[in-house]
């Protein structure tokens, strides 16, 4: 498309999202901000007006839904840089690395790791099917998640526990860690655990989102138990 009509298109969008916003306002910022996408002028006016009520086209509603997500994404940065930032106790750093040891010297049993891997792999599959990025390993998250399975193994934890942010915290790269995640589950007994475990993953609503997220980096981990029953963990998470 000829960047005059797409100007014209991107401004005819941003009027209709903003009509409170003078419609001078919004020329002279698309203006003189050439480079910028649509996503980028919704977000710009989504931080200063209100949106119309209205019901608006397919493309200009899945604008608006890009542009909200970029906002999230932006608090979730500010936010980890602000805890980033703030100064850690002795006794917090000593929690976290008590954690890190426990972590890092988990042994991993083979058969619970040959699982985690062809969950692993399975999981990148779907991805792919669905023009996701393929996930990738990263040591430390795996690790974590291993360890994580066996505290509700041992039920040490719950399954709704909300103890893996501060377990996430004991990661050597936590200030660089943005849109992180996590979900876990149990799986009793059955023919098919792996894929009484993908079809979990695939149709539980949150345990989806986070599946079918934008995060790249992923840990999956596995306990099992004496009878066959499975309980799994799985952290995700970008870096800067």
């Amino acid at each position: 498309m000829h960047l005059r009509k797409l100007k014209q298109q991107i401004e005819k969008q941003v009027l209709a999202i903003f009509p409170s916003v003078p419609k001078i306002n919004i020329t002279a910022y698309i203006h003189h901000h050439p480079s910028l996408s649509a996503v980028d002028f919704i977000v710009h006016f989504l931080e200063i007006a209100e949106p119309t009520k209205k019901s608006l086209d397919l493309q200009t509603d899945l604008l608006i839904a890009q542009a909200r997500q970029v906002i999230q994404h932006k608090k979730e940065e500010e936010e980890t840089l602000k805890k980033a930032s703030l100064p850690i106790s002795e006794k917090e750093q000593n929690k976290r690395a008590e954690l890190q040891k426990i972590i890092t010297t988990f042994e991993i049993n083979d058969n619970n790791r040959k699982f985690s891997f062809r969950l692993f792999q399975a999981l990148t599959k779907i991805r792919m099917q669905k023009k996701r990025a393929r996930f990738q390993d990263e040591d430390y998250l795996t690790r974590l998640a291993f360890a994580y399975a066996y505290e509700l193994k041992a039920a040490y934890k719950t399954l709704d526990s909300d103890d893996w942010k501060k377990w996430l915290e004991s990661h050597p790269d936590f200030h660089l860690l943005t849109d992180a995640n996590f979900c876990c589950g149990f799986v009793p007994q059955v023919g098919d655990t792996l894929h009484s475990i993908l079809s979990m993953l695939q149709n539980d609503k949150d345990m989806k989102q986070i599946v079918f997220s934008s995060a790249r980096f992923c840990g999956i981990g596995i306990a099992m138990t004496k009878s066959g029953s499975v309980f799994f963990t799985m952290f995700v998470t970008n870096r800067k």
